[in-house]
């Protein structure tokens, strides 16, 4: 996937390659930080960046069909690898966020995936933006997310590095896209998302209100509750699973 551009320290690697592309730059290479200073997560909040995590953007074209479940795909395929690659007991949070259960702790936030679109003359572009906490210390994380947070080098018998994770989620970023091009490409993606879904059969709130209990995941990536004998679809919003319900 194209060049790559580092940095040891940015405001935001989605927040360069959004502009990258505003200015009309080449859809196809990754911009990689090894701490953010602005970092980004969805819905505007703040991505806390220490040293340690793995912070990536890649810029490509929007594929012509599936675009929705490219969060939760790319998402997916990352998680697949973690499990395949190191062990590390990964699922998906609707719609974007890696979380690592081992009980009896509770899910604890490993990764998250971030995806913006910039409209062109030229066609569609995407800079899809993944935050991975590697082999971070806890103690650099802020008080209010300390005792949320995954990292890897806490549940791998052997944490990957750096390098290598950027291998895995750029691949996962590129498989995902190579699925999207194909009908039965995309029905294998959707079945990957299915599988990797997280909380299903548990009570959620979306956006601190009671929504339902988690069922499935739609063919156009949205969330689907079950709610008084009625399918409920979620396309946006904050979701809150209710453990142990």
């Amino acid at each position: 996937m194209g060049p790559r551009w580092r940095f040891d320290r940015v405001d935001s690697t989605q927040r360069r390659a959004v502009d990258y592309l505003r200015d009309g730059g080449e859809p196809d290479g990754v911009f990689v930080a090894a701490s953010q200073e602005a970092g980004r997560g969805r819905l505007d909040h703040a991505w806390a960046s220490p040293p340690g995590g793995l912070y990536l953007s890649a810029v490509v074209r929007e594929p012509p069909q599936g675009a929705p479940l490219l969060p939760v795909g790319v998402g997916a395929y990352i998680g697949a690898g973690l499990i395949r690659d190191f062990g590390v007991p990964t699922v998906l949070k609707w719609p974007n966020d890696l979380l690592v259960l081992r009980p009896p702790d509770p899910p604890r936030k490993v990764g998250g995936v971030l995806i913006d679109r910039v409209a062109r003359p030229d066609g569609a572009t995407l800079a899809i933006g993944v935050g991975l906490n590697v082999t971070s210390h806890r103690s650099d994380f802020p008080d209010e997310v300390r005792d949320h947070v995954g990292i890897l080098a806490d549940y791998a018998p052997t944490p990957p590095s750096i390098a290598v994770a950027e291998a895995l989620v750029v691949g996962a970023i590129d498989r995902v896209l190579a699925l999207l091009r194909t009908e039965a490409g995309r029905a294998e993606l959707l079945r990957a998302c299915r599988s990797a879904l997280y909380g299903r059969g548990l009570r959620a709130l979306v956006d601190g209100r009671p929504a339902g209990i988690i069922d499935a995941l739609g063919e156009d990536g949205a969330l689907w509750l079950r709610s008084g004998g009625e399918h409920v679809r979620v396309l946006a919003g904050t979701v809150e699973i209710l453990e142990g319900t």
